[in-house]
């Protein structure tokens, strides 16, 4: 009898060790031709194929979807873009969401709608 695929994954810092886990994993992107290649992928002899093809086998192989969003839609990542590009190290990982988007968190958990600028 088959069993149903799996999917998960994990941040790990530059020494191997855990951050967090995840499952089913939602992936929503800004930009509409990113989704458009990962959804109908590019012609045979474009510079970006194989690295487009991975994507799209990575995503069909697993419990992982992508899709498009407003950046209105997704503030908290684009707020903690800015946050990632202000900070003097190469990575980091916080437990707790930071003050400047907490708000925003619980506008997206509430289902709070923003007006497209």
């Amino acid at each position: 009898m088959a069993r149903p695929g799996g999917f998960g994954g994990l941040l790990r810092d530059e020494t191997g060790a855990w951050i967090c886990g995840f499952h089913k994993v939602i992936i929503e992107i800004d930009a509409t031709e990113v989704v458009k290649l990962l959804e109908e992928g590019l012609g045979e002899h474009h510079l970006l194929r194989g690295l487009v093809e991975d994507g799209r086998i990575i995503f069909n192989g697993c419990q992982c979807t992508v899709q498009h969003i407003y950046r209105e839609g997704n503030l908290c990542v684009h707020v903690m873009s800015k946050l990632g590009a202000e900070q003097p190290e190469d990575i980091l990982a916080v437990n707790d969401p930071p003050a400047e988007i907490r708000e925003l968190l619980v506008s997206d958990m509430v289902g709070l709608a923003r007006e497209r600028a």
